[in-house]
């Protein structure tokens, strides 16, 4: 019963904006985490955060509700990484909150940011599958991007840098077959590149990035655009 009345959520969000902030003045932001937190059902966990991201998502979240629902969503993460990967609609919230900029306080910071890398890092190199699983690797890159470009951009862009596997990893999402991925990676990495500190241009340099991963961007932006080189 739980489960199929998250998926009632989920559903009256899709089909009626309306219903949103209806919901959300029932405390079914409050209700819904509780659930993702305690069931110990994974298919209900998965059920409540899909009910919690169709809630947030495209809606401005901010004060007690916004700091909650980040700090334990971050918690959640970091439990559910140490057993297994994390459930796809959890990185999907995660990547709703990290659109709002009053929120990166409490994702700029080092362990959070290499949650995302780790995750990435083993999608890409560690799976049976040599191929990428797109479901995660979409909101863990739309994440980075969203830091990457806000407030605490200069910390977020100076500890991917530093991050032992941020070019292997750019490398080969520059390089994937789906474009849609090849784009967000490009978005990724051009807020890098176009970070004003100088600090964090120096760094680039210093790590030789631009030498590792032009030909790589250049022929991403190939795939995407064919006349945008000429």
């Amino acid at each position: 019963m739980a489960e199929h009345s998250c998926l009632v959520i989920s559903n009256l969000c899709l089909t009626d904006s309306l219903s949103v902030p209806i919901l959300r003045n029932l405390d079914a932001i409050e209700n819904l985490l509780r659930l993702a937190e305690t069931s110990p059902e994974a298919s209900v966990t998965e059920a409540a955060l899909q009910a919690l991201y169709q809630l947030v998502r495209g809606e401005a979240v901010t004060g007690d509700t916004g700091m909650l629902l980040v700090t334990s969503a971050i918690k959640m993460l970091t439990s559910m990484a140490s057993r297994d990967l994390p459930p796809i609609h959890l990185l999907w919230l995660l990547y709703s909150l990290s659109s709002h900029q009053s929120l990166h306080n409490f994702l700029a910071n080092q362990t959070f940011l290499y949650q995302c890398v780790d995750i990435a890092t083993y999608e890409i190199f560690q799976k049976c599958d040599s191929r990428p699983l797109v479901k995660l690797l979409t909101p863990v890159v739309r994440i980075l991007a969203n830091l990457a470009a806000g407030p605490d951009s200069v910390s977020v862009c100076l500890t991917l840098i530093r991050h032992p596997d941020l070019p292997a990893i750019l490398t080969a999402l520059l390089s994937t077959n789906y474009l849609h991925l090849c784009r967000e990676s490009l978005w990724l990495f051009a807020n890098i590149v176009n970070n004003e500190s100088v600090t964090v241009q120096e760094e680039f340099v210093n790590q030789d990035l631009m030498d590792k991963l032009e030909p790589h961007a250049v022929q991403a932006i190939g795939r995407l655009d064919p006349y945008a080189l000429g």
